[in-house]
C-alpha cells in the first residue's frame, strides 16, 4: 500500500471578524500577524497536493494542524483545496491541536463539518 502523508499545513486567514477573537484566538491571530504567517506559505499547498497525487497513493493521510486557529473559514479554504484530490484518492484526516484550537471548535466539530468524508467520526 502506498500512502501520502501531509501535515502541518496551518492554513490561515489574516482578515478575521472581531467577534471571532475571543480567548486564546486573539493571541493566536496576533502571533500569526507578527510572526508565523512568514513561516507558513499558503502558495505551497497546491504543489504539495500535486506531488502527493503524482506518486499515485492508495490513500492520503492528513496528520493534523490543517488550520492555524480552527476558524470555520480556514477549514472551508482547506476543504476547497483538498476536495479535488479527495474526489480521486481516499483521504483520512485527524485533527491536530490547531484544529482543536478552542473548546468551541472541538465541541461544534468544525473540522468534521468541513471535511465530511475525511475525518473519522469516532476517535479512540
Amino acid at each position: 500500500m502506498r500512502l501520502a502523508l501531509i501535515g502541518d499545513i496551518h492554513y490561515y486567514r489574516l482578515a478575521v471578524a472581531p467577534w471571532q477573537l475571543f480567548g486564546k484566538r486573539l493571541l493566536g491571530q496576533a502571533n500569526l500577524w507578527l510572526n508565523r504567517r512568514h513561516r507558513f506559505n499558503r502558495s505551497l499547498l497546491k504543489p504539495v497536493l500535486e506531488q502527493a497525487e503524482s506518486i499515485q497513493p492508495d490513500m492520503v493521510l492528513m496528520s493534523g494542524d490543517l488550520t492555524t486557529t480552527a476558524l470555520a473559514g480556514e477549514f472551508a479554504d482547506v476543504a476547497a483545496a483538498l476536495n479535488p484530490l479527495a474526489k480521486r484518492i481516499p483521504m483520512v484526516a485527524v485533527p491536530g491541536n490547531h484544529d482543536r484550537y478552542t473548546f468551541s471548535a472541538a465541541r461544534h466539530r468544525v473540522m468534521e463539518k468541513a471535511l465530511l468524508t475525511a475525518v473519522p467520526q469516532p476517535f479512540p
